[in-house]
């Protein structure tokens, strides 16, 4: 297989990088860190109900990704 590796990378940058690059990924069920960082109800209630994760931010303006599962390197490869 050959494939220019530009492509991958540029494919990568808008898939994580821009997602979740300098925030923190937390599962949306983790009850006490999505508390600690004041992730609205709202938001942990769409990554459940839709089982998809989701670029938020919480009350102290940093990026967190919200993920409907633990964040876990198995999980976020196939997530991505």
């Amino acid at each position: 297989m050959v494939i220019d590796f530009s492509v991958v990378k540029e494919e990568l940058e808008k898939q994580i990088s821009h997602l979740c690059d300098h925030g923190l990924i937390v599962d949306a069920d983790d009850e006490t860190v999505t508390q600690m960082l004041g992730i609205s109800k709202s938001d942990i209630q769409w990554v459940k109900e839709h089982q998809a994760a989701k670029t938020v931010s919480n009350i102290a303006g940093f990026k967190v990704y919200l993920v409907p599962f633990p964040p876990t390197c198995e999980h976020l490869a196939k997530h991505w």
